[in-house]
């Protein structure tokens, strides 16, 4: 079953409601949830679809997958591997060079889910989710941070600014995929992913 996620946000878009009374929905256990490991409830497609249906409640032909992704990876190559296999899979990928670029395509192609490299040089993961959770169109991204020997502290700092789940490095592709369709949800899951789409990405030092 192909599984799309949104945040509470979203739900009260989408059913044209207050968030608090989506908030009030879950907590009352009428509406399941999920809540990421930086704390987010996200409610799954299907959860949400019943939960409209049996109650009658009119919901936005706007429930569709979402398909963005923003890459923020330090390393030129590993990061156009990443827009190839994303773009594999259908997804529209943007990729940012450094931290600013990053800031900037998030306002303006508003990605689903952004890529972030937790090791990058000169830059503040932390930071850059506070400013991504405190700008009202940005808000609502899922936040996934890559990263294999982090200097101390940067990840907790990143978890306390709300980023939503890490991915420990080297990974393979497809358990990356997964992860993107797990939260933004598959375009093209009967795409079958060949043993040659496999590769470990380099565990860099910063």
């Amino acid at each position: 079953m192909k599984r799309k996620f949104y945040s509470t946000s979203e739900v009260a878009r989408l059913c044209n409601v207050h968030r608090n009374t989506i908030i009030a929905a879950i907590r009352q256990g009428k509406l399941l949830a999920y809540k990421t490991p930086g704390g987010h409830a996200r409610i799954a497609h299907n959860d949400l679809v019943k939960f409209c249906k049996d109650r009658d409640l009119p919901i936005s032909r706007s429930v569709s997958r979402n398909d963005k992704v923003l890459v923020f990876d330090k390393a030129p190559l590993v990061a156009e591997m990443l827009k190839a296999e994303l773009e594999r899979h259908q997804y529209r990928v943007k990729m940012a060079r450094d931290a600013f670029e990053a800031g900037l395509l998030a306002v303006a192609f508003l990605p689903d889910i952004l890529l972030l490299d937790l090791e990058a040089p000169g830059t503040q993961p932390a930071v850059i989710c506070e400013r991504l959770r405190k700008t009202k169109v940005t808000k609502d991204v899922f936040i996934l941070g890559m990263a294999a020997q982090p200097a101390p502290g940067v990840v907790e700092a990143a978890y306390a600014n709300d980023l939503d789940d890490l991915i420990e490095r080297p990974f393979e592709m497809p358990e990356l995929i997964k992860r993107v369709t797990d939260q933004v949800g598959g375009i093209d899951a009967e795409i079958p992913i060949k043993d040659e789409s496999h590769f470990e990405l380099p565990s860099v030092k910063v």
